[in-house]
């Protein structure tokens, strides 16, 4: 285990970090899971943690967070980048790479805002 965590790159094992902590603090009900999830309303209230929180929350400690997980690090293909792979092509362009996921967030976010 502690192999494959030095293999990860500090971008995506930050990533894999706030996953866990946020699944063990809903999982034993430190704070409810209703203050993670991406509802419009609240943001105009303040609560803008949630347009961060959204990408981060896979739901509580279960199989399906154990897949969400293991997808995201291990792909299945190796053509395929994920996050880990991603991270080390942009290794000396650490720039261009947090541009890519803002846009790309700003684009899930938008394309998934309710229409009415």
């Amino acid at each position: 285990m502690e192999e494959f965590f030095s293999t990860i790159p500090p971008w995506s094992k930050t990533y894999l970090i706030a996953c866990v902590v946020l699944a063990a603090v809903s999982t034993y009900g430190i704070i409810s899971p209703a203050y993670y999830l991406l509802i419009y309303q609240q943001l105009f209230r303040g609560q803008i943690w949630r347009l961060l929180t959204a990408f981060i929350y896979f739901g509580d400690f279960s199989i399906n967070f154990l897949f969400h997980t293991l997808f995201m690090y291990t792909p299945a293909n190796p053509r395929i980048t994920f996050l880990p792979n991603l991270e080390k092509m942009y290794q000396k362009k650490r720039g261009d790479l947090v541009v890519m996921l803002v846009f790309v967030m700003a684009l899930v976010l938008v394309l998934c805002a309710p229409t009415e």
